[in-house]
């Protein structure tokens, strides 16, 4: 049986000669300046140190394959050749874009490296299938006796799903946040979230050409994740998941479940027609019109005149001191009658009509800003912060601090939450 070191320079003057590829150990100092030195682009690539190397390495195991993608999508295989760890790469198994370049340096806030520079990088590198890395790393493992019977096992690492380094160094990349603080990952995910957040409320609320700009920027900030001729069943798939949720918010909107299925079907027969993926989004496009043009149609025949004009108000100038007599002057009638006919079309009075909406502003101030909870009140038209906790534990059962904590982490939406006046006055 070879001893690892000969069964490695044999392999590995082949391998480089044939792939460009680079096999060697990886546990001396030398090795370890000499990968951080001339393969490492970025700080943020941390397994490519010393220190994060060496935790790495201390957690392998024999008879496995390690294969790493990083989030600069850089790649390479870690394994033992009896106590010795040994790396395959750097390689790429595709090849970058320069828009999908400028994305992943977006998503992960690095600043100090352009797009061109990282595809200039990259581009040192052999473009090999993964699977063509693997078998060199088992065929290795087989030739040194350090693999087990059958093919090794492969442990595939992908930073760039989990958007955090799987081997960090002990101390934390510059500017990274620790402890309780927030992730650059975290802030990309809530990004998102609040762009999906905002499209839900435009569609809820009819407004077409603000859900079609929040629509858009979705898809752009997923265009980098889609291979070039992404074929039509996925796009497809990704239509069908829009009119779901838009036909929810359409469905809380207070359209009814006939036409909800009515606009549902005619969008699913269209994507089903579309020969091409331009079709398919154009189709989505024209389906947000549509439900939206709805929403406005149907609460134009659900309300009167003179309880659309107090929704208006009420809706538009929540911030402001309200009262239901000053409404009743503008409108010609008296106070009770404007009350008793408000309650009867929406099933509530104007004053818990405008508590409501004060409330989920106050909630959405709450998740989208750190401003304090006295701001928070005044801006919602409560100038006692006392009585505007009092009103939101009221209405969401806890306090605003506590619902600040809890809600941060994600979309509000998405947490389920609406106030116990919401559900039933989100039609309104």
């Amino acid at each position: 049986m070879r001893r690892p070191e000969e069964a490695l320079e044999l392999i590995r003057q082949f391998v480089f000669q044939i792939y460009q590829l680079n096999l060697d150990f990886a546990d001396t100092d030398e090795s370890a300046a000499a990968r951080s030195s001339g393969f490492r682009i970025h700080e943020r690539q941390q397994y490519l140190s010393p220190a994060g190397s060496s935790r790495f390495f201390s957690t392998m195991e024999a008879g496995t394959i390690y294969g790493i993608t990083d989030i600069l999508r850089v790649q390479y295989d870690f394994f033992l050749c009896g106590d010795r760890p040994v790396m395959a790469g750097p390689y790429c198994s595709r090849i970058l874009r320069e828009r999908e370049a400028e994305k992943i340096l977006e998503d992960y806030r690095i600043d100090d490296l352009t797009a061109r520079d990282l595809l200039a990088c990259r581009s040192r590198f052999p473009v090999l299938e993964e699977g063509l890395v693997h078998r060199i790393s088992d065929f290795l493992l087989q030739l040194s006796g350090d693999r087990r019977e059958g093919a090794a096992q492969v442990v595939r690492i992908d930073e760039s799903c989990s958007g955090r380094p799987a081997f960090p160094d002990p101390e934390p990349y510059p500017g990274e946040m620790t402890g309780e603080g927030e992730s650059r990952y975290g802030r990309v995910i809530n990004s998102r979230y609040q762009a999906e957040r905002r499209f839900i409320e435009h569609v809820e609320a009819g407004n077409a050409g603000e859900a079609i700009r929040y629509l858009r920027k979705l898809e752009q900030d997923v265009a980098y994740l889609k291979e070039p001729g992404t074929t039509m069943e996925n796009e497809r798939i990704g239509a069908a998941i829009v009119r779901t949720n838009v036909r929810a918010a359409a469905l809380r909107a207070g359209i009814t479940p006939q036409a909800a299925d009515r606009l549902s079907m005619e969008n699913t027969k269209a994507v089903f027609l579309a020969r091409t993926t331009a079709e398919i989004q154009r189709e989505k496009e024209a389906m947000v019109r549509h439900f939206c043009r709805e929403i406005h149609s149907c609460r134009d025949r659900k309300y009167s005149g003179t309880v659309r004009s107090v929704i208006y108000e009420l809706e538009h100038h929540y911030a402001q001191e309200i009262t239901v007599r000053g409404m009743a002057e503008e409108l010609g009638v008296t106070p009770g009658y404007l009350t008793a006919q408000f309650k009867k079309e929406t099933g509530c009075t104007p004053v818990a009509f405008l508590r409501a909406i004060r409330m989920k502003q106050g909630a959405k101030l709450l998740v989208e800003t750190s401003l304090p909870v006295r701001e928070i009140a005044g801006l919602t038209g409560i100038a006692d912060e006392n009585y505007f906790i009092r009103l939101f534990c009221r209405e969401y059962g806890q306090t605003p601090g506590k619902f600040r904590r809890y809600h941060t982490a994600g979309s509000w939406e998405n947490r389920g939450f609406t106030g116990s006046g919401s559900d039933k006055n989100s039609s309104k």
